[in-house]
């Protein structure tokens, strides 16, 4: 299945973009006309999703840690199941970028992510993301 090396790379590409702050090209992963729900939150459009990327604080440092990914064919089209630790660390100076190394703790959280792909621009791009908490520190 051609299209599964394509999706795993694109769920990589956006958990590296998005650590690196380089918010621009992990929205570019998402369709035109994506839709993202997180915990609190729903998100409507490539362009809502960058602008809620841009309104990250800079001294917020995160890393995605991705474990298994399973994408697979289905009536629609292709969906992945990924699941995800998360580290996350805010800084304690406003627009000061997090020096690292940081002292080691557990994730924050860690998630699955249950997509559907869509064929777009000659690319393989989220069309539907649903972030779904398994093991989170504020529980």
């Amino acid at each position: 299945m051609e299209e599964q090396s394509e999706v795993a790379r694109q769920i990589h590409r956006l958990a590296v973009m998005t650590d690196q702050q380089r918010y621009e090209e992990a929205s570019l992963v998402f369709a035109d006309d994506a839709f993202l729900a997180r915990p609190g939150e729903e998100i409507r459009t490539r362009a809502a999703i960058l602008r809620s990327l841009l309104a990250r604080p800079v001294e917020r440092l995160t890393r995605h840690v991705i474990g298994s990914c399973l994408v697979e064919r289905t009536e629609r089209g292709v969906a992945s199941t990924t699941y995800v630790m998360v580290f996350r660390k805010l800084g304690e100076t406003a627009g000061r970028a997090v020096s690292v190394p940081l002292p080691y703790r557990p994730p924050e959280t860690v998630a699955e992510y249950r997509d559907d792909w869509v064929q777009e621009g000659g690319q393989w791009r989220i069309l539907r993301r649903v972030v779904q908490p398994v093991f989170d520190a504020g529980a």
